[in-house]
């Protein structure tokens, strides 16, 4: 098991993925994609922490129920966690819902590079079937829809990864940043391209060849930088964007008419997902926060629903 914790007073040569990756799985769900005897058209795979079970719930019960489809696959990946209470929780979560994939290195913020290797070692091992793997997290919220219709229009498509597209990034060198990146990590003043990890398409055709080459490269602990730039790089593997990605804020409300055209938006909590679900969902339900009524004439809505008084969304 490793978690990475580097200081300015400790550092290490850094070493080779390979080194620190545990590969394996204490649950692997291997018989997630066998489900079915056809090809799949996705396989998506969320990364999630042991407690963040709203989360993962708000997944299911918002675009996480396209997994009725046949050709659909969702898991949540969740490294090692000392926790009774979680690990408890998680056994008897994945009882009743069955999607729980548990990888064999310690669940951390810092260990999201490991984590991703781990999707990527699964979907080599366990679901070959699959033409797209989509990476995301928990608190994403996917336009599912409008994914899925792009991977079907891309579906000849080959040694590609689709994203939201990061070019010509320089690395954070502020120690109190988030994603705090120290010169003797990476050397360069500049990024390789790569696309962002709320949320990244990539075709089958690269999965092993981007498992095989990540475990020879020295380890990145930003995830979505290593896997779709750093290794991507080396493999001459080629982006493109896959639509708008926002962050998830006051301000996009006034935009909520515009959520069919928006691909994914990032730091979405539970009961946020829900309500962007409804609104593309087109329901007359009430959603959770009644902000969204009261912004809702930035629309031009004229229209309510017969049976609750509510605004008719307009799309």
């Amino acid at each position: 098991m490793f978690i990475l914790g580097i200081t300015s007073s400790t550092i290490k040569p850094i070493p080779l993925t390979k080194d620190v990756y545990s590969s394996g799985y204490r649950q692997p769900n291997s018989k997630l994609c066998s489900k079915v005897n056809h090809d799949l058209l996705a396989l998506m795979m969320v990364t999630s922490a042991p407690g963040n079970f709203v989360d993962r719930q708000s997944v299911r019960d918002t675009w996480g129920t396209l997994v009725n489809r046949s050709d659909i696959v969702l898991g949540f990946v969740i490294g090692v966690t000392f926790n009774e209470n979680y690990e408890e929780d998680l056994e008897n979560e994945n009882k009743i819902y069955g999607d729980l994939i548990r990888s064999n290195s310690v669940d951390s913020y810092k260990n999201l590079t490991l984590k991703s290797l781990s999707i990527l070692e699964w979907a080599s091992t366990y679901c070959r079937n699959a033409k797209f793997l989509i990476k995301t997290d928990d608190d994403i919220f996917i336009n599912i829809r409008r994914v899925l219709k792009f991977m079907e229009n891309h579906n000849n498509s080959s040694r590609m990864i689709f994203g939201d597209v990061a070019v010509e990034w320089t690395p954070e060198r502020n120690e109190r940043s988030k994603w705090h990146l120290p010169k003797h990590s990476f050397e360069s003043d500049i990024l390789p391209n790569f696309t962002r990890g709320a949320i990244y398409v990539i075709t089958r055709d690269i999965i092993d060849d981007l498992y095989i080459t990540a475990l020879e490269t020295p380890f990145l602990w930003l995830e979505d930088v290593f896997v779709t730039g750093v290794v991507a790089e080396k493999l001459g593997i080629s982006h493109k964007k896959i639509g708008t990605v926002v962050l998830n804020n006051k301000f996009l409300f006034k935009y909520h008419c515009k959520l069919k055209e928006i691909t994914a938006i990032y730091e979405v909590e539970a009961l946020d997902k829900i309500d962007y679900w409804r609104v593309l969902e087109n329901s007359d339900k009430k959603l959770s926060h009644t902000r969204w009524w009261r912004i809702l004439g930035v629309c031009d809505v004229t229209q309510t629903t017969r049976t609750s008084g509510h605004p008719v969304l307009p799309w």
